[in-house]
């Protein structure tokens, strides 16, 4: 019988300025950080970038001087990537958050995650949101 213990994570994590223009430099971060292969990297390229623009769009984050943190988790088998920010900015009375239609250009973020993602999830009880996303260390992995 095998008494190994599990493999522990290994956690980096950097702060970023919540504007659109560094959005280039959290994808960048993450994807050097994470050590992953090329189309594992491609996707974990593709969330990061939704995440952090979402953070800089829709939270608290993107008032002046707002910043978001990035904490990248790696597993054996995966990379959790985990966007913190500020909580969501009040939407105006009367207006709740509708899904993209057809003809829109942004909006769709969060099903690009789900479609790229392994697993994914959204945590409100920090005082902010965290939302995190992992990506699988090999195409085969877990599969």
């Amino acid at each position: 019988m095998s008494t190994a213990a599990p493999a522990l994570a290994v956690v980096h994590t950097a702060v970023f300025a919540a504007v659109p223009a560094q959005v280039g430099s959290a994808r960048a971060w993450a994807v050097t950080t994470s050590g992953l292969p090329d189309d594992a990297a491609a996707d974990l390229a593709l969330i990061t970038s939704e995440l952090a623009t979402n953070a800089c769009r829709h939270s608290c984050s993107a008032r002046p001087g707002g910043a978001y943190t990035l904490t990248l988790t790696r597993h054996e088998d995966r990379v959790r990537i985990t966007v913190t920010d500020a909580g969501p900015r009040a939407v105006g009375a009367g207006r709740r958050p509708q899904p993209a239609t057809g003809a829109e250009e942004s909006g769709r973020g969060l099903a690009l995650v789900a479609a790229f993602a392994h697993a994914w999830g959204v945590d409100n009880d920090t005082g902010g949101t965290r939302v995190w996303a992992e990506v699988r260390t090999a195409p085969d992995a877990g599969a």
